[in-house]
């Protein structure tokens, strides 16, 4: 026997060892079955997802269809004397020199005179200051200096009552002053 005829004999194939199993044809039936439903729902994918494209883009053709263009405003109508009143009186309020109401309630209180709270009319120029102060007389001095300084008139006490006021001993007062201030410049204020 040569050494051809030995390498072309079958390898022994021993009982013990797993012979090869080839798959059978209904396995091969059930891969084309998958590959197929995978082909027709890749199918169906793609063409959704082109629906929804042109969706998209005829929702927004007609977004900018429904856009005016250059739209010619419409016509104003006339103003009503209610209305042009209320506009002329915003713009005074605007125009009111806030500052130097501020500045001036801020300067002119006497030694331990605290203001509380402060409502100002800017149409009538008309002034309520509530305050704190450790005594009348410190009440009297804020009183005397508001009506001299500039800017103020009518400086009025309108009530004045003994109580405790927050950070102030027991014996402390509260008052509420009412005046009238015509937004004039103060001194320390350039003109």
């Amino acid at each position: 026997m040569s050494n051809w005829q030995r390498a072309a004999a079958p390898w022994p194939r021993p009982d013990f060892l797993p012979r090869p199993v080839r798959p059978p044809a209904l396995a091969w039936l059930c891969l084309l079955a998958g590959a197929v439903a995978l082909a027709v729902a890749l199918d169906d994918w793609l063409a959704v997802e082109s629906q929804r494209g042109d969706l998209a883009r005829e929702i927004e053709r007609r977004q900018l269809a429904a856009r005016p263009r250059n739209a010619a405003r419409p016509p104003t109508a006339e103003a009503s004397p209610t209305t042009v009143a209320a506009a002329a009186a915003i713009a005074r309020r605007l125009e009111h020199p806030w500052r130097n109401v501020f500045e001036a309630a801020e300067q002119r209180p006497a030694a331990g005179v605290r203001w509380l709270r402060l409502e100002h009319d800017a149409e009538r120029g008309d002034l309520r200051l509530e305050g704190s102060a450790p005594s009348r007389d410190a009440v009297l001095q804020t009183l005397d200096a508001l009506a001299a300084a500039p800017g103020w008139r009518e400086v009025l006490l309108l009530r004045i009552e003994s109580g405790a006021a927050p950070g102030l001993p027991v014996q402390g007062l509260r008052f509420e002053v009412r005046a009238q201030h015509g937004g004039v410049a103060t001194p320390s204020e350039p003109r």
